[in-house]
Formats: structure tokens, C-alpha cells, sequence
């Protein structure tokens, strides 16, 4: 049996980096990624997703103002709550109240937020343990602008260099990461901690996503 995932979350570069997180673990799949309340309310109707991850600092609102009307609409689905800010009983306690299962540290890994989906216990603020960074200066510039959702031309653009340059260090930036693909290498930024997210940023262009491999040049 898959269970199916539905993500609320206004930083949509995150949003779908997490989703193609998912997607990689078996019995899972993320059927879709929504910056508001309203395209939230249209997702579940039309994608029927079994849980529901919801960011819990949203533009206009928070995640527990959207889960508690949510609740008040009838809507049952289970409700997984990620945060950026300082994790506290009082917070789990507050969440539970309006109607979400489980809070969890944006930085958790991977395995704690499938637990969370699972129904398993509440986890006590996991996170990630902190990765050394491996990238060279430039490289890390690169990776920034590759998390803004940036093509290997508007990277080139970006840092005045020729197109062939600039794809040669999104190809070593993704060897580093060992990600077949931009998107992949962004999501893998993401979750190891080497790339912060920024609610500026735009999203990932599915479109310009690149492979590790010859065609890239």
C-alpha cells in the first residue's frame, strides 16, 4: 500500500525538494506541493493524499491556524507539522490541539519525517547531525544559485562566465552531492544542511533540471 503525501508549504523550492525526498523512499509518493490554504483545500479535494505536511510559518498565516481550520471544515487527513524555529513541548502540545499528530525540525532526517507519516511516536525535535561542507567557494556559490532554482544559464549569467563553465561546476557540485540531477542535488543540499533555505528564493524549473551526464555539455 503507497501512502500518499500532500505538502503545504510557501517556500516552494523546499516544498519540492522534500517532495522528491519522499519519492524516493518505497511506499511512498508525494502527489503534490501548494504555497496556501486555498490551493491546499483544492489539492486535497482533487489528489486525495493520506497525510499532509504543513510548514509551520506560512506568509499570511501559520501552520496552525491552516490545520485548525482545516479541522473545522471536517477534513480528517493526518497532519505532520515542520519548523524552522526552536522545537518545545509547549509547541507539540499547541499543535496537537489544533488537530496536527506530530512536529518535527525542518532539518530531521528523512527516516523521523517518514516515521512522523507512519503514525509512529512523536519525536523529540530530531535533527540532522551537521555535515562538514566539501564544496569550494565556488562551488558552494553555485549551489546557492542552483537552490534558487537557477539554470546552469542563469548561473553563467549570474557569475560571468561561459555557459560550459558553468555547467561543468553544476556537474561537479552534483558529483560531490552524488545527485543524478540538479533538483536532486538541491534537495540533497537541503537535507544534509549545506544549503539554507530561503523564503526569497524561487522555485526549482523542473525544465532546466540537469543530469549527471554527457548531455549536460
Amino acid at each position: 500500500m503507497v501512502t500518499r503525501i500532500g505538502i503545504l508549504d510557501d517556500h516552494r523550492s523546499f516544498g519540492e525538494a522534500i517532495c522528491l525526498a519522499l519519492a524516493t523512499a518505497p511506499g511512498f509518493d508525494c502527489v503534490g506541493v501548494t504555497t496556501d490554504l486555498i490551493r491546499c483545500r483544492e489539492m486535497l479535494r482533487a489528489l486525495v493524499p493520506d497525510v499532509l505536511i504543513i510548514d509551520y510559518q506560512l506568509i499570511d498565516t501559520t501552520g496552525l491556524d491552516c490545520a485548525r481550520q482545516l479541522r473545522s471544515e471536517g477534513c480528517t487527513i493526518r497532519i505532520v507539522m515542520l519548523t524552522a524555529h526552536a522545537f518545545s513541548p509547549d509547541l507539540q502540545s499547541t499543535a496537537q490541539e489544533h488537530g496536527i499528530e506530530q512536529v518535527l525540525s525542518k532539518d530531521a532526517p528523512l527516516t523521523a519525517i517518514l516515521a512522523a507519516i507512519e503514525g509512529g511516536p512523536p519525536a523529540r525535535n530530531a535533527r540532522r547531525a551537521p555535515t562538514e561542507p566539501r564544496f569550494s567557494k565556488r562551488q558552494r556559490q553555485v549551489l546557492e544559485l542552483m537552490g534558487g532554482g537557477q539554470s546552469p544559464a542563469d548561473i553563467a549569467e549570474s557569475l560571468v562566465v561561459s555557459i560550459h563553465t558553468a555547467r561543468r561546476h553544476v556537474k561537479d557540485v552534483m558529483a560531490l552531492l552524488g545527485a543524478p540531477t540538479q533538483l536532486a542535488a538541491v534537495t540533497i543540499a537541503l537535507r544534509d544542511g549545506h544549503l539554507i533555505p530561503s523564503r526569497s528564493a524561487p522555485g526549482v524549473d523542473h525544465t532546466t533540471d540537469v543530469a549527471l551526464d554527457d548531455s549536460a555539455h
